[in-house]
């Protein structure tokens, strides 16, 4: 099951299930149509994938996804604070 809810509520607007053989990563493109601009999308690590990345900046939503530490990301400002 992969589902969308709302932070503040707990709101589960939108959800997506399959068999246990589907994983969470092939239901969520059916919910990124439920996304729109000016939302803030939160995921966890454990969908971390490039082409859920492009399907859901697509939308126009603003991502915050966390990411595994083998992931290594550029850095484009070192702030003071490190």
């Amino acid at each position: 099951m992969a589902a969308l809810v709302e932070c503040g509520t707990h709101a589960v607007f939108a959800a997506a299930a399959g068999p246990l053989s589907v994983h969470e990563q092939q239901l969520i493109p059916g919910l990124l149509n439920r996304l729109d601009r000016g939302m803030l999308v939160m995921a966890d690590r454990g969908i971390t994938c490039f082409d859920l990345w492009q399907a859901a900046s697509g939308t126009g939503a603003d991502l915050l996804w966390r990411v595994g530490k083998n992931i290594v990301l550029p850095v484009l400002q070192l702030l003071s604070d490190g």
